[in-house]
């Protein structure tokens, strides 16, 4: 029996033989230390802890935090299996509120995947501030001497990843627009106004190439060379949609044509040529906004919202898209809409087995939101993070039910939120103040080393074989 019991065998009276397979439980949680409870009685581990000699079928499983809410979940079990919940993040009871700003701001823009974000106190270049999260620093974005710092700022321009900003001024005579280049310490700031005969309705730019942006003008598009302050006119015509990754531009023309091209309009390379399949994806108007994913993975979003894909089934929604957000160590995405998230997983391969290639499905995770406009993904994308109006929400989504979803805080209304992966912070506007404020949503420490259950396993097993 002795050797049973350390194989994972169990003695069940009434059962068949009377021994029973056992399975085991590991969870971990941030931050650890958690008491942890099967129904009423407690465990004697604290996370990371592992539960094992369990029978087979669903067991109620608490933990418990001082300071933290109740985290409960009915969690399977299963013979000869681990069942790991290793991504539990504990909400505390009270949200620790650090004040950024002595001042109140109208609003918050973010520069996703930068350093920096933007605040505004007004309509003017000079009420324009940008903050470095990092350093935990505001400062002008321009100096109050500049000549056009009482001007009105009509719009503004950004790409993710790049500190470099395109702003339409109105100023006395006219109309400037401005290349500024956010630094350290100050900015560098551009009149490159003659290479705008008119206003675009789009621009891009490569994050990693600051010498050119791309200007989207009705159907065609203007290349702008920015230290030469020249404009190559109608550089590529005949444009439904347009997007840049790694210094080439890819360009979706009114025939239905998707092509691959360097900034030139050269090394031409055609991705789709069929024009019945085109007609039914993209239909006969509309621009398309090209986002490539990584080279051979592509998202078009649409006019109305409409979301396709490289990937079969290439239509995932017909509208109302208001914004997704790629996790690329998963090859996931998050997408959603006014009222409902969904991820799409496109990590796992077609099966030999179909005969129709089914591809991946938008899996909804969260279906009751009134005006749904910002998300996030959280703890290596094991939550979500996301704004409804003026709430913020968080939803646990790696369960072995239903997602676990809290509500966090209240913010600014009509403003955006700044959540930043590395420093586990949320960046907002309080409510009542409409300072700059904080809070921290993953805390930066580290979990406490622990044996992945399958090792511990293995172990067991060797141990058996000497004795």
């Amino acid at each position: 029996m002795t050797i049973l019991y350390a194989l994972g065998y169990i003695l069940k009276p009434g059962t068949e033989r009377g021994l029973v397979k056992t399975g085991l439980i590991y969870l971990s949680t941030v931050p650890p230390g958690a008491s942890v409870y099967i129904g009423n009685k407690r465990y004697t581990q604290r996370t990371p802890a592992i539960l094992r000699d369990l029978i087979p079928g669903m067991y109620p499983i608490g933990l418990n935090l001082k300071n933290y809410r109740g985290w409960f979940q009915d969690v399977p079990v299963e013979a000869e299996k681990a069942t790991a919940l290793e991504k539990i993040l504990l909400v505390p009871e009270a949200l620790k509120r650090k004040e950024l700003s002595s001042e109140p701001f109208e609003r918050l823009i973010p520069i996703e995947k930068s350093k920096f974000f933007l605040l505004t106190a007004g309509t003017r270049p000079k009420d324009l501030f940008v903050y470095d999260w990092k350093q935990e620093k505001i400062r002008p974005l321009f100096k109050r001497e500049d000549s056009f710092a009482e001007g009105k700022i009509l719009s503004l321009y950004s790409v993710p990843g790049s500190p470099c900003l395109l702003i339409l001024v109105h100023v006395r005579g006219g109309e400037k627009y401005l290349w500024v280049e956010v630094g350290e310490k100050e900015s560098k700031v551009e009149d490159i106004s003659a290479c705008f005969p008119e206003e675009p309705v789009r621009v891009e730019w490569d994050p990693r190439e600051k010498n050119y942006l791309f200007a989207l003008h009705d159907n065609y598009i203007n290349r702008v060379d920015i230290p030469a302050h020249a404009v190559t006119a109608h550089s590529f015509e005949n444009i439904r949609g347009f997007g840049l990754f790694h210094r080439n531009i890819y360009v979706l023309r009114g025939d239905f044509t998707l092509e691959r091209l360097d900034y030139d309009g050269k090394a031409r390379e055609i991705l789709l040529k069929d024009r019945d399949l085109g007609s039914s994806l993209f239909g006969e108007k509309g621009l398309f906004q090209i986002n490539v994913l990584v080279k051979e993975m592509i998202l078009f979003l649409g006019p109305g919202g409409e979301l396709l894909a490289s990937r079969l089934p290439y239509r995932f929604l017909g509208g109302g898209t208001a914004g997704f957000q790629f996790y690329p160590e998963r090859e996931k995405v998050l997408v959603w809409r006014k009222e409902d998230i969904g991820i799409l997983d496109f990590s796992k391969p077609a099966r030999a087995e179909e005969v129709f290639e089914k591809g991946p499905r938008l899996f909804r995770v969260f279906n009751h939101g009134r005006k749904i406009e910002q998300a996030f993904w959280v703890y290596d994308g094991s939550h979500i993070l996301f704004r409804d109006e003026n709430r913020i929400f968080l939803l646990e989504i790696e369960t072995h039910g239903k997602p676990h979803l809290y509500s966090l805080l209240e913010v600014k209304r009509k403003t955006d939120v700044v959540y930043e992966e590395s420093s586990g912070k949320l960046y907002y506007l309080d409510a009542q103040s409409e300072k700059l404020c904080s809070v921290e949503i993953l805390p930066r420490q580290e979990i406490l080393p622990f044996p992945f259950p399958e090792r511990q396993e293995e172990k067991k097993k060797i141990e058996i074989e000497e004795f």
